[in-house]
């Protein structure tokens, strides 16, 4: 399957968990394409040390710093068309981040199921829906139509998290404003919406996005808790019937006492 596995990184220093992270990534990955985004000027050692220790293809793409100097702005990245493109010589690309564990290689079969995204259900409040994206499996050109699209958005697109629209009390000043302009015709543009929504980017792609297209697919909370956990990994594991998923997001800040024992047998 054509398929590369993403690992964005922007921090000189790894913690062990990071660590042990990266190195079981490299060992259940070792047959695929591993691509790191980052910036130019970071240290790697690191990064090279692990690396050092596994015969595996992989690279570094580069992108501006910018993307990386804050959590809201790797999300924005996450929502332009041009980090997409960096990857069109693949099918879909595979997110893992460092707070991440893969248990084993199934990229071929989520590949073969052909959604659009999946990430792991949202399961700390309700609605629950997909999915997360730190451990998330792309169709890059299912991406990349998305972000062509020119047209208006209609009013049944939310501008904000979707769960948070109807939560005032947890908007910011800046979801407020839209919330109150949305409702006066305003802020309806496509581009407008890429470049100040406060939405996450794995809330876009996994509620809005099937919303702007009937083609962009995104599988349900129970096909989706096979693939991988985050919050609330012991409901998800009730929803996937005991099956320990792909792999996880999240594990030490979410009930880490239910991980422990699973990683050191993974």
């Amino acid at each position: 399957m054509n398929v590369v596995v993403v690992i964005p990184i922007y921090k000189k220093n790894l913690t062990l968990a990071e660590v042990s992270s990266l190195d079981q990534a490299l060992r259940i990955f070792q047959a695929r394409d591993v691509r790191f985004v980052t910036y130019r000027d970071l240290d790697l050692s690191e990064y090279r040390n692990v690396l050092k220790k596994h015969d595996c293809n992989w690279d570094v793409v580069y992108f501006d710093k910018k993307w990386f100097s804050r959590l809201r702005s790797y999300s924005q990245m996450l929502m332009r068309d041009f980090f997409y493109e960096a990857f069109s010589s693949y099918s879909f690309l595979q997110i893992y981040q460092l707070d991440a564990w893969v248990f084993r290689d199934e990229l071929d079969l989520w590949c073969e199921r052909g959604f659009s995204f999946i990430g792991a259900p949202f399961l700390d409040r309700e609605p629950y829906c997909v999915g997360n994206g730190g451990f998330s499996l792309r169709r890059v050109s299912d991406c990349r139509r998305i972000l062509s699209l020119g047209h208006e958005l209609n009013q049944n697109v939310p501008l904000v998290n979707p769960r948070l629209q109807d939560d005032w009390r947890r908007l910011n000043w800046k979801g407020r404003i839209m919330v109150i302009a949305r409702r006066f015709g305003l802020c309806r543009s496509y581009r407008y919406f890429l470049e100040k929504s406060t939405i996450d980017e794995d809330a876009f792609w996994g509620t809005m996005a099937p919303n702007l297209h009937a083609g962009f697919s995104v599988p349900n909370v129970d096909v989706a808790a096979r693939y991988s956990y985050d919050a609330n990994p012991r409901l998800a594991n009730q929803i996937a019937k005991g099956i320990l998923p792909f792999g996880c997001h999240g594990w030490e800040k979410w009930d880490k006492a239910f991980w422990m024992d699973k990683i050191k047998r993974g």
